[in-house]
């Protein structure tokens, strides 16, 4: 019997371990640049969206206003619907809270972020209220008139206001919006309309806690953790409740993780930051509210 032998013809030969281990690593490194690309546009569009869904928010808020005379007050109880006890009645607040969930069932909006996310709320007391002028039966509630605010509770610049309880078109918001700037990019400064220390501070905010979640509640309950203690405008921003005089959100650029960051030092780079913030200013809403005939 014959036996047949094989010979590897001049030139062919197999691959070495090094040149498998060679092509691997290239063909790692290609899936990791198209994983982390794909991942980039996911969060993108995910943002994108959730600052649609919030001028769709601010548009439904501007609505209700010119509708009601007033603004929806925050949900406190995760229903989705204004939890306003005491807006019929003559008593310095309106709202269960002036902070909370928003009220998406009440405006008929989404309830969460791109992320599931459930929005942050804030408003000021006195613009959850009818104007005195306004008619008897907005909303089938009558505006309370000569409401005096028991000082601490609301705006203390306005306590002689005989109308303190309820709008009026002397009437600014109370909250003030910062942002990282200045020589270095890192002082915080006041956005422009939203100054509360000149007086034209904003009536309400609404805000998305952004793509890391940090302080959030999701649409089932569950609250998620805390900021890392180095990122102070996020913990700024997730701070509950805020004080009723000086009631503080930053707005600033998105900015990713960074180990050596600070927000506290001169120099270096700012910490991470992926809150979405958007606010009506008072001009504004005074502005629709008058086009409504809801202010005198």
């Amino acid at each position: 019997m014959r036996t047949k032998t094989h010979f590897l013809r001049t030139g062919q030969h197999g691959f070495t371990l090094a040149e498998i281990a060679i092509v691997t690593m290239i063909l790692g490194l290609l899936v990791v640049g198209v994983l982390g690309s794909l991942s980039n546009q996911v969060t993108q569009g995910r943002i994108t969206r959730t600052e649609r869904q919030l001028e769709e928010i601010r548009e439904s808020l501007l609505g209700f206003a010119a509708r009601t005379g007033y603004l929806p007050c925050p949900d406190t109880d995760g229903d989705g619907i204004e939890n306003a006890p005491n807006r019929a009645v003559a008593t310095p607040l309106a709202c269960a809270s002036i902070e909370g969930f928003l009220p998406w069932v009440t405006l008929g909006v989404s309830q969460t972020d791109a992320w599931g996310i459930r929005f942050r709320y804030r408003i000021k007391d006195e613009f959850a209220r009818a104007s005195a002028a306004n008619s008897p039966a907005v909303g089938g509630l009558t505006p309370i008139a000569g409401c005096v605010a028991t000082a601490g509770t609301t705006d203390p610049a306005s306590t002689a206001d005989p109308n303190n309880c309820t709008l009026d078109i002397q009437d600014t918001g109370d909250i003030q919006i910062n942002t990282r700037g200045g020589a270095t990019g890192k002082t915080l400064i006041t956005q422009a309309g939203g100054d509360r220390v000149s007086g034209i501070g904003v009536p309400v905010v609404i805000m998305s806690f952004g793509p890391n979640g940090f302080g959030g509640v999701d649409a089932f309950g569950n609250v998620r953790p805390l900021p890392p203690v180095s990122n102070v405008d996020e913990n700024t921003n997730v701070t509950t409740p805020k004080p009723a005089f000086v009631p503080v959100f930053v707005a600033r650029t998105s900015k990713g993780i960074d180990a050596g960051c600070s927000e506290t030092a001169a120099t270096g780079a700012l910490c991470e930051f992926d809150d979405i913030v958007t606010w009506i200013p008072t001009p504004l809403l005074v502005s629709k509210l008058l086009q409504a005939n809801r202010l005198p």
